[in-house]
């Protein structure tokens, strides 16, 4: 029984520290992209040649902030459920990027099945 316990408790630590590292994960993710986007945005007020890609930028500009700071209240807080926060917080990344390869690109509908095959399996095998 105390090889059991020994085994628990080490699984334990290691889901915390796979914890602690998704949330310093994900505020560096969230730095990166606010700084990119801040620039993307940056640009498209510059450039008159993106000034109709403006309306885009800026939506992308205002999530990676809600995305900012979320990722300093997670890790402020140690929020428990990190992992499933991270799903929820990607999923509009995802359906955006399946959106822009497939249904606003009439010529390559089938983008949406593979990137759904491809991705899907790797959200149901972490198990949030």
């Amino acid at each position: 029984m105390n090889i059991l316990d020994n085994l628990a408790q080490r699984i334990k630590q290691c889901s915390e520290e796979v914890d602690n590292r998704n949330r310093n994960n994900l505020l560096l993710f969230s730095q990166g992209t606010l700084f990119l986007t801040a620039i993307t945005i940056c640009m498209s007020f510059i450039l008159p040649y993106y000034h109709w890609m403006l309306q885009p930028h800026a939506a992308l500009f205002v999530y990676s902030i809600v995305l900012f700071f979320l990722a300093k209240y997670c890790l402020r807080n140690k929020t428990k459920q990190i992992r499933t926060i991270q799903y929820l917080l990607f999923t509009p990344l995802m359906i955006g990027g399946v959106l822009v390869s497939s249904a606003l690109d009439p010529t390559k509908p089938g983008v949406t099945a593979i990137l759904f095959i491809c991705i899907l399996p790797l959200f149901m095998l972490d198990n949030p």
